[in-house]
């Protein structure tokens, strides 16, 4: 498979408006007229999308609910890991959040997401540079799923590596040409500002296990992530990034405080994201009443933050897309029988209230089976990934 075909105290008021709501349609749509021409799908490619989608939410329904069978073979695990991403693809187009490099964050309070991808046989541990702080306190490990198989352009369907198909091959048969996806649990604690267990997935161009995977995942790292080149300004972006200008606004307001009121989270929040900045900010407000150069400050970062007019700030560490699981259901319910799904003015509020909650004590299941060091790399080259990653 190539890259040109598939045969390759309320800080921010004015947050509390809803976000935009223009229905972007379903993601067959949106890739086939609202990406640059590398990501678009070709006509013949339609049906394999559209297939993928309505399959992707039945398992997704299932997963989501715990009645997921995980007694599968390796067939099976990897045509529905990649119906499921397809879906989330597609939720995510319905709320005007598509993109052509981007990550998703879908809470999942059980784990059930996570063990879904966990337990796929082509599961692997793998280093990665995303989400670096939070993963650190959390001891959390990186995993990947390479997609591994044979297709032919124009087809239906897929047949993924196996004893029966001994075709090593990374297929770019995600949305928008992605090949491999990376994934990372993430458990609720007030060091890292979560209230709810969440995992992060991230499709990526290029995976670990071939060597051609391999050499362009190490290239894009180095061009693009170390050194900023090759990156296309125009390009439709939903990364967990932190905007540059609201760190910058939030360390100015934090340089107007005295020593004594900056703790450890103030110094983790602009690495943690969104969520902790937002929360400190609200904690240092209080703290720094009469203060006019923190006033000023404060200001300027909240009116930067309410311009990107963000969801879920309470799960966010960037510009990520991200799903509670009442919006993931929501959504899986509204394409039960094909339907597209159109968002409406109720389905996405920004949610608030949430960011100087607690975090609630978890249940054993909740806490169940995570990592318990962060993963060592498997793949070309063993353990010299760790340079790259």
């Amino acid at each position: 498979m190539n890259k040109q075909s598939f045969g390759s105290k309320l800080i921010f008021p004015l947050m509390l408006a809803v976000v935009p709501t223009v229905a972007m349609g379903n993601a067959v749509t949106y890739l086939n007229h609202s990406v640059a021409s590398n990501y678009k799908l070709e006509m013949n490619e339609a049906t394999f999308a559209q297939n993928n989608i309505a399959k992707g939410y039945g398992i997704l329904n299932k997963v989501m609910n715990g009645q997921y069978d995980y007694l599968s073979n390796q067939e099976t695990d990897a045509t529905d890991v990649v119906a499921v991403m397809w879906a989330l693809f597609d939720a995510g187009v319905a709320k005007g959040q598509g993109y052509e490099q981007g990550s998703f964050v879908v809470a999942d309070s059980n784990w059930h997401l996570y063990h879904f991808l966990r337990g796929n046989q082509e599961a692997a541990s793998r280093h990665s540079s995303h989400l670096g702080r939070a993963t650190k306190l959390t001891n959390a490990g990186h995993y990947g799923i390479d997609i591994l198989g044979s297709y032919q352009a124009g087809s239906a369907d897929w047949a993924p590596y196996s004893s029966l198909n001994p075709a090593y091959v990374q297929q770019n048969i995600l949305p928008a040409r992605k090949g491999t996806i990376l994934f990372i649990p993430m458990r609720a604690g007030q060091n890292v500002g979560l209230t709810t267990n969440q995992v992060f997935i991230k499709m990526e161009d290029h995976g670990v296990k071939t060597w051609y995977g391999y050499a362009h995942h190490a290239w894009d790292f180095i061009t693009g992530t170390c050194l900023g080149l090759g990156v296309d300004p125009n390009e439709a972006a939903r990364k967990e990034r932190v905007d540059k200008n609201i760190a910058s606004l939030f360390q100015k307001m934090v340089k107007a405080l005295p020593n004594a009121q900056v703790t450890a989270d103030t110094g983790n929040a602009k690495d943690l994201g969104v969520r902790v900045m937002v929360a400190e900010a609200n904690r240092l407000s209080t703290a720094a009443q009469g203060n006019p150069g923190f006033a000023g400050a404060f200001a300027a970062f909240s009116a930067a933050v309410a311009a990107k007019n963000y969801d879920n700030i309470g799960m966010r560490t960037g510009d990520e897309v991200i799903f509670t699981q009442a919006e993931l259901q929501h959504s899986i319910d509204r394409h039960h029988g094909g339907q597209v799904a159109v968002t409406d003015a109720s389905d996405w509020e920004s949610d608030l209230g949430d960011v100087m909650t607690a975090a609630p004590q978890l249940t054993a299941a909740q806490n169940a089976a995570l990592p318990a060091a962060p993963a060592e790399t498997k793949g070309y080259l063993g353990t010299l990934s760790s340079w790259f990653w």
